[in-house]
């Protein structure tokens, strides 16, 4: 397989995450439309923090007023090595169910990776995988800051 096909069967987003408090926060809302699957990943940038769970949930926006679990992932063997990585993956069928016990219209679903921390000094970054075509074909893009 190229790497053509993957990019273009799978979007890719990867977002910094420098937790602000140890309750429960959400990285970034992205549109669940066309997914079949998704995938979020946490991946330890400094040795410092504990990460206690990781999960995805659903909203009925992008800055959404009702929130559901889809699935949570306690983490028993905190990522303390830079380096160190763990995922979650659901189904777009985990999805919609998550949504629908919720009572959340199903207009247009919106994703997110929640992190939940024991200490507040864990930088981060979040990878979101999801199976879907994207609306460019044959593209790639780096960002550098």
């Amino acid at each position: 397989m190229s790497v053509d096909n993957i990019l273009t069967t799978n979007k890719k987003e990867m977002f910094f995450h420098e937790p602000g408090g140890t309750t429960i926060e959400y990285v970034s809302w992205v549109s669940a439309k066309d997914m079949s699957n998704f995938v979020g990943g946490y991946l330890r940038c400094i040795l410092t923090g504990t990460l206690t769970a990781l999960s995805i949930c659903v909203g009925e926006s992008a800055t959404p007023s009702t929130i559901a679990v889809v699935l949570a992932k306690d983490v028993t063997s905190n990522p303390d090595a830079v380096g160190d990585y763990v995922f979650v993956e659901v189904s777009a069928a985990q999805i919609q169910k998550a949504a629908a016990d919720a009572g959340i219209a199903d207009v247009e679903l919106f994703v997110s990776v929640a992190v939940t921390e024991a200490t507040v000094t864990s930088d981060s970054a979040i990878l979101y995988d999801s199976t879907r075509k994207i609306e460019k074909d044959g593209l790639t893009a780096d960002s550098i800051a």
